[in-house]
């Protein structure tokens, strides 16, 4: 079981196109406003553990506000939680917003992961999707990392007309892979456009192949990890027994019983975060079907039991093992490398 802290923080240098989160560019005196609404609601709501495992700055981007927002916050956690026994606390970033002094600087705070995004080292992509970065840039962030750093960083692949190279991952100290297909959601400047590319078995194959060859492997349906560098604070979003609290517009907290959300209007947010948080009572019928949904995202599967069998159409379950999508191994059952790609099909079906 994990205990994990999740901050949101929504800001950007700029807003890519490819996304739907809530993020963007803001001007310093929002930016002020909604960090005294996060010390307060960190402060007001009620806490659901008191020793904390994990801590997790996601966004935006964390690194691209100023460094003393993020030293006020951990000062915050520490004077309201048990953080003695903390395992991770990762910070995201941007290759434009990251240097060495910055770096060492999370550091002394207690940052011992770090999330960069690349999503592609070829400079044409990376204008086409909206990044600030290019990969000069990039190559420049992941110098200033160490040997023994923690690092992941983030890839898309699946766009029309491009093919994923990930070689240079061999040249820098990293860890863990985040790589996700694209999908273009609603409410993103590329929606509606045509770079999602249907036809993507070649490259996710080469992908996969070329991960395991660097000695990355999978542990998630889009996370990839060398022995020892899984992202524990992730680890509880797809474990049913794990609890997070999250802090920050859109942010949302589970305690077993229970999940809440606060609000996606960063102004709503800060006009009085309490009055827009949403609420869903997870019950046994619910939390039955998040152990098989969340199960099935991991590489180790879940228990192939009788409780397995109670919450499946087990025609569809083996007609998926029949053609390889699904497998089952050592009492457990689990998607296989190809049934990963089709995975919400196959939640949905079974």
């Amino acid at each position: 079981m994990n205990r994990g802290i999740y901050i949101h923080i929504p800001f950007c240098s700029s807003k890519c196109f490819y996304c739907n989160f809530v993020s963007g560019k803001y001007d310093d005196s929002l930016i002020k406003k909604y960090f005294d609404t996060l010390i307060f609601e960190i402060y007001d709501r009620k806490k659901i553990f008191e020793e904390v495992d994990t801590i997790y700055f996601g966004g935006g981007t964390p690194s691209s506000v100023d460094k003393k927002y993020i030293k006020n916050i951990m000062e915050v956690l520490n004077q309201k939680y048990d953080l003695k026994n903390l395992r991770e606390v990762t910070i995201e970033m941007n290759p434009e917003s990251i240097d060495k002094e910055k770096l060492n600087f999370y550091k002394e705070l207690g940052f011992n992961r770090f999330s960069l995004g690349v999503q592609s080292f070829n400079d044409e992509l990376l204008k086409i999707l909206g990044r600030v970065s290019d990969s000069k840039r990039i190559f420049k962030a992941l110098s200033s990392f160490e040997k023994d750093d923690n690092l992941s960083v983030d890839f898309i692949y699946g766009i029309r007309g491009y093919f994923i190279d990930i070689f240079p991952v061999k040249e820098f100290p990293i860890k863990h892979i985040s790589s996700y297909l694209l999908t273009l959601e609603e409410g993103s400047q590329l929606y509606k456009s045509d770079l999602e590319n249907e036809d993507v078995w070649d490259e996710y194959f080469y992908l996969i192949e070329k991960l395991k060859e660097f000695g990355f492997f999978r542990y998630e349906v889009s996370n990839f990890s060398k022995e020892g560098y899984r992202s524990l604070h992730n680890l509880s979003y797809w474990d049913v027994s794990s609890f997070y609290i999250g802090y920050g517009v859109s942010a949302a907290s589970y305690d077993g019983k229970e999940r809440i959300k606060n609000t996606d209007d960063i102004r709503l947010y800060m006009k009085g975060y309490a009055e827009f948080i949403q609420r869903e009572f997870i019950d046994e019928g619910k939390r039955n079907l998040e152990y098989l949904m969340l199960g099935l995202r991991k590489s180790e599967g879940v228990l192939y039991d009788e409780k397995f069998l109670s919450l499946v159409d087990e025609g569809k379950v083996n007609y998926f093992i029949d053609e390889g999508y699904l497998k089952i191994e050592n009492g457990r059952i689990s998607c296989t490398d190809k049934g990963f790609l089709i995975l919400n099909r196959i939640l949905r079906e079974i």
